[in-house]
């Protein structure tokens, strides 16, 4: 039986090829181009009005990479390695529309349900950070509407949430009529566990709680969710074998084990600090379909109120690329375009992902129409200049 389903076990791509000529399960499938890139007159055998036509344009990012439309992120990370800062920041650029650390940001409203940040903190963050970055303070109700555990019961939103404690269904109600009235609105949960009240290491509960997401998501599917997960009291004595940077796969699964709030998500992320002086930190993780691209950031300001790119004289070459990676990014010129980087001898494939990696930690940037790179003038780390 095995022999046999494994004779018609064909590629995803070469599948799409079924029904264009006939072919027998013992011989090779025929080779289709990928329908990827190709318009609806392109695709064999499909009418405008065909399900292989219909809904082709995938959701569009609202932070490049990081949160989606209709798509749950989960972020994970100790106490007190900045979570809750970080999602401050990213409540002011989202509802500003401003970029993030070099990731595009689409300006939407935002939803925050925080259940351990002091109001009277978050309120003082978000102004240290509108005066930095020079943007407004986001309009309350109509570009935020926040629901604070920890603010004077005085405030509608803080009473609605302490009436709402306990049950998953009354804070989702919450949720569903804030949607009504900005229904594209990212919806920020920090941390899931006190949102819904759920065993987090029982894949039933979880998934019956992301379900109910995923049917509000029906109904506004150009809204989002971002959560945060605190990870397990880690023993000191025991330090951990996997490095976010380079394994975050590993990584997650250690620091997390078998807890379904991160694995049932469809961007699962890490932050942890990347150097011993606990400034700059990393970002990283897995999400489904494609690969992402890890960030180093370190606080921004003086005071500090959000975060930057970590400048790239923190860090190796070869913390961010594998060695076969760095061994490509030295064969490619100080300048160039993608067409010169193939021609430099670079796989296309591992071009696209060395530039996608390079520019999500600032080793990449454009100028005039072909990318520059930034390397180490005085050996690794050490100071950076552009090459031009």
């Amino acid at each position: 039986m095995a022999d046999n389903a494994s004779s018609y076990a064909v590629s995803a791509d070469d599948a799409k090829g079924i029904g264009v000529g006939a072919w027998e399960p013992e011989q090779s499938a025929p080779h289709v181009e990928s329908t990827s890139k190709l318009s609806i007159d392109d695709l064999p055998m499909a009418s405008a009005d065909s399900y292989f036509a219909r809904n082709r344009e995938p959701q569009p990012d609202i932070v490049e990479g990081l949160i989606g439309e209709s798509k749950i992120t989960v972020l994970g990370g100790d106490y007190g390695v900045g979570k809750s800062p970080l999602i401050a920041d990213l409540v002011l650029h989202i509802t500003n529309g401003l970029e993030w650390c070099g990731r595009n940001v689409e300006k939407r409203p935002v939803i925050h349900f925080d259940f351990e940040t002091p109001a009277t903190k978050y309120k003082s963050d978000l102004g240290s950070g509108a005066k930095r970055l020079g943007c407004s303070l986001p309009k309350v109700p109509d570009m935020l509407q926040p629901f604070f555990q920890h603010d004077s019961i005085e405030e509608p939103s803080t009473k609605q949430l302490v009436e709402a404690l306990g049950s998953t269904e009354k804070c989702l109600a919450l949720v569903k009529e804030a949607l009504q009235n900005i229904p594209n609105a990212v919806i920020i949960v920090d941390p899931v566990e006190l949102f819904a009240p759920v065993d987090k290491l029982k894949a039933k509960e979880i998934v019956g709680f992301y379900q109910l997401v995923r049917k509000l998501f029906r109904v506004y599917p150009h809204a989002s969710m971002l959560g945060t997960f605190n990870l397990r009291k880690w023993d000191a004595k025991k330090p951990r074998k996997a490095k976010l940077l380079r394994d975050p796969r590993e990584w997650l699964q250690e620091v997390s084990g078998v807890n379904e709030i991160m694995t049932r998500s469809d961007t699962r992320l890490g932050i942890d600090f990347f150097d011993d002086e606990q400034t700059v930190r990393v970002i990283n993780g897995i999400q489904r379909g494609e690969p992402f691209n890890a960030m180093l950031i370190q606080p921004a300001g003086d005071p500090e109120s959000g975060f930057e790119l970590c400048p790239p004289e923190k860090f190796k070459v070869n913390d961010v690329f594998t060695l076969k990676q760095v061994d490509y990014w030295g064969k490619l010129p100080p300048s160039f375009t993608f067409n010169e980087g193939l021609r430099a001898g670079v796989p296309r494939s591992s071009l696209s992902r060395i530039m996608q990696q390079a520019k999500s930690v600032d080793l990449l940037r454009s100028e005039d129409g072909k990318w520059t790179k930034v390397v180490h003038r005085n050996g690794p780390p050490g100071k950076l200049e552009p090459l031009n």
